[in-house]
């Protein structure tokens, strides 16, 4: 998860939430297909990290070198099946378990190994075709305690993997996507909307703790698809709304009681955020 720094006028400031996001969790980083022959450097919660592959296994070190602070991303894999990788620069090669270096190659096989002579190691596995990585200050819980059901039940949910890049902090993209509350006037025009009544707007929104307690529901009550302002005059513009014809359909519906998803899966909500579990436990945590 790639962030950038927001200007000194924050705000998020008073919420408490951490501007790189927060610790102690399983974060995906990267589609597992994408990590080959070559190493790959990603940027979690502040830290440069380098994933490599090697004999079917998955490592994840410190982007860094101690010795010249050289990038490991740009490295190779000197010795397949040695769960290792070198620095492209003087060659210190570091086990990617632990993250101890196990030879200086350009000092020769007699150079000491001072303990120091270290980067750090994170837990990092590979679930339903995506690297997931743990960031923290403590030992990493087991993978499933961080998934959601359709994630984590794997014979129960069928999933499409995907992935988008947002150059913006998490704050703001979580702000955003907590409710369509932009979607009426940003994504009227659509191909998929267009020919639809605009979505319900002005609409009053409350969150609700879902049955299971692992997460919140956004509803929305009431609403209006068209109005007249005053001075402006009528939203949408006439030149807009001659040809909302179609009755909604897809997004444009309301979500309908009586679907699978609500009578098998008990899916109330079209808007739900699902929490971590244990999250209590975790120090200096109470949600994400």
């Amino acid at each position: 998860m790639s962030v950038e720094r927001l200007p000194d006028s924050d705000p998020y400031a008073a919420t408490g939430l951490p501007e790189l996001g927060f610790r102690n969790y399983w974060y995906p980083v990267l589609a597992g297909w994408r990590l080959r022959r070559r190493p790959r450097a990603v940027s979690v919660l502040g830290e440069d990290i380098v994933l490599f592959r090697d004999g079917g296994k998955v490592y994840a070190l410190s982007e860094r070198c101690p010795h010249r602070g050289a990038r490991l991303s740009r490295g190779k894999c000197l010795y397949p099946g040695s769960g290792t990788i070198s620095c492209r620069y003087h060659g210190w090669t570091f086990k990617g378990e632990t993250g101890r270096c196990v030879a200086k190659l350009m000092e020769g096989p007699d150079a000491p190994l001072a303990r120091h002579a270290a980067v750090k190691s994170y837990p990092v596995r590979e679930f339903r075709g995506a690297l997931w990585v743990f960031v923290g200050d403590m030992e990493a819980v087991p993978l499933d305690a961080d998934l959601p059901d359709c994630l984590a039940a794997a014979t129960q949910w069928h999933g499409l993997s995907t992935w988008r890049t947002y150059r913006c902090n998490w704050r703001i993209l979580k702000d955003n996507l907590c409710h369509d509350l932009h979607a009426p006037l940003l994504h009227r025009n659509s191909p998929e909307l267009m020919f639809q009544p605009i979505f319900p707007h002005a609409s009053q929104v409350s969150a609700v703790p879902l049955d299971n307690g692992k997460g919140i529901g956004y509803s929305a009550r009431g609403g209006i698809t068209e109005a007249d302002h005053p001075v402006l005059g009528r939203f949408p513009p006439r030149r807009e709304s001659w040809y909302r014809v179609l009755k909604p359909i897809g997004r444009g519906r309301e979500i309908d009681p009586a679907s699978p998803a609500v009578a098998k899966y008990g899916v109330k909500y079209r808007w739900p955020r699902a929490l971590t579990r244990r999250t209590q436990n975790r120090p200096g945590h109470c949600g994400r």
